[in-house]
């Protein structure tokens, strides 16, 4: 499983970022880009019981308030750039990778829920459940 792997190597800095974009073309470094930058993109918490799909993934590491934190983007295959900071959406979207491969060979869209979960020490965090 590369669930772990990816998110103690962007922690620890051993990678500056993990993507299932292909950087070798253009094409994929323009992309790239896009997904590095901080325009317009939409935030995961504002989409709470909606479902989604993907089709590329982009994860680095960031500093929030003196803490630091994995930032996923996740792209649509209509071209909309979700991201969060939560390690739930982090870990969902790997493990959708782990269990599926990379998104832009998936046969045919997965769709998950995005879910809010409060845990027993009354903290909130975000996930992606599959959908049925």
């Amino acid at each position: 499983m590369i669930n772990n792997k990816i998110i103690d190597s962007l922690m620890k800095g051993d990678q500056d970022f993990f993507t299932t974009l292909d950087t070798s073309t253009e094409e994929g470094k323009k992309q790239l880009s896009v997904f590095s930058s901080n325009k317009s993109y939409k935030k995961i918490s504002d989409y709470i019981g909606k479902q989604i799909t993907f089709n590329a993934v982009y994860m680095k590491k960031i500093e929030i308030k003196g803490s630091v934190a994995i930032q996923t983007a996740i792209q649509t295959p209509n071209g909309e750039i979700f991201k969060s900071t939560s390690e739930g959406i982090a870990k969902s979207v790997l493990v959708a990778i782990d269990c599926f491969g990379y998104p832009d060979k998936w046969e045919e869209e997965i769709w998950f829920e995005i879910r809010e979960v409060n845990t027993r020490q009354n903290r909130n965090y975000f996930k992606l459940q599959l959908v049925d």
